[in-house]
């Protein structure tokens, strides 16, 4: 894991080097990121001033399994963790939220499993003084997951989660969506509380 971290940061930190020198020449120019083999992609997520965390996935091979690399690192109290997450599917993106208001920052992991429907999976890692705790995401009800063919929109409203997705009653693969399903996820007593939302 050092020596992951180690590149990882290397790498990081040359790109970041790389990237404000050219800014310097053309503020216009954004300097796009490749991430060296086997890095796939990295997302950056500022939680307040002092305190960052940067979501590297890696892994070789087919989107079926992979790993999260989550660097933490908080200038003000000069610490730096790594935490590495074992994931399911594909990395599609990463939040910050405090959806319990507890102040403790949670960052939510989100990916899409290798099958028809690119079914969602989504992890949910709370720091507290800078220690990550695994929270369980809920899975939906046996009566919606029959419903269910992927293609979430999972997006942030008001400090909580929302997750936006289509319903098919037609079991017919071209047949079009006949309604909309719109979920709501906070925090309480770390876990997961669920409010269906209906769209007027």
């Amino acid at each position: 894991m050092n020596k992951i971290l180690t590149y990882v940061l290397a790498c990081t930190l040359g790109l970041a080097a790389c990237g404000e020198a050219e800014q310097t020449e053309n503020k216009t120019i954004e300097a796009k990121v490749v991430m060296p083999q086997p890095f796939k992609n990295m997302q950056k997520l500022m939680v307040r001033p002092g305190l960052d965390f940067h979501i590297v996935n890696w892994g070789k091979g087919a989107d079926t399994l992979g790993a999260v690399l989550v660097l933490r690192t908080d200038t003000l109290k000069q610490e730096n963790t790594a935490y590495n997450l074992e994931i399911e599917g594909k990395f599609i993106e990463a939040f910050n939220t405090d959806m319990d208001t507890d102040g403790n920052p949670e960052i939510l992991i989100y990916t899409t499993l290798n099958d028809s429907v690119k079914t969602a999976e989504l992890y949910c890692l709370e720091y507290n003084n800078g220690e990550p705790s695994r929270i369980k995401f809920p899975a939906l009800t046996s009566k919606t997951s029959k419903l269910y063919r992927g293609k979430d929109n999972f997006y942030l409203h008001e400090g909580k989660l929302r997750r936006a997705f289509d319903l098919y009653e037609n079991p017919d693969p071209k047949a079009k969506p006949t309604g909309k399903k719109l979920i709501e996820y906070s925090i309480v007593g770390n876990s997961f509380d669920i409010t269906e939302i209906k769209e007027n």
